[in-house]
């Protein structure tokens, strides 16, 4: 019981913290992600590549661009905590790694602009790989690592990491 209040404390930690980028408008090179999906099709990093043009044919608005980043990184945040705990086997360090990683600023960039979700698709890949590899799952290890690649190169290290 204690475990579930604290996990929805960290869940509506991470959620208030990134909330403000839901109502955020695109920034940078957002537009030009975008404009790329409706010219060209699915060229480049395809996993990446996919959601946006998911997206943008769809018509979504712009709060479910960032909404799905969102949910994104809270599966990246569950991944992480779920390394720690298979590492530690105990609650109070994968907890203390979730949190910490949900809630570092560095990963603010990834959840608030359109054209860093290859990142979180990057540790997707990363994370699930390492997990699959610690619980001998080798047949999902490849695999997860393919997801890692299809958002971005830097998945690769998952292979040295496995």
């Amino acid at each position: 019981m204690k475990l579930a209040w604290i996990l929805v404390a960290l869940l509506t930690v991470l959620v208030w913290e990134y909330l403000p980028a839901l109502h955020g408008r695109f920034v940078y090179e957002d537009y030009r992600s975008v404009d790329a999906c409706a010219a060209t099709g699915l060229e480049g990093r395809l996993g990446t590549r996919a959601l946006w043009c998911w997206q943008v044919r769809g018509q979504q608005p712009m709060w479910a661009f960032h909404a799905l980043n969102l949910g994104m990184h809270l599966v990246v945040v569950a991944l992480a905590g779920a390394l720690a705990w298979t590492l530690t086997r105990q609650t109070a360090p994968a907890m203390l790694a979730a949190a910490f990683f949900g809630v570092n600023a560095v990963h603010v960039e990834a959840v608030a602009y359109l054209s860093s979700r290859g990142e979180i698709l990057a540790a997707i890949g990363v994370l699930g790989a390492c997990l699959a590899a610690l619980h001998r799952r080798w047949v999902l290890a490849p695999l997860c690592v393919a997801l890692g690649w299809s958002g971005k190169e830097s998945a690769a290290v998952a292979l040295l990491l496995v």
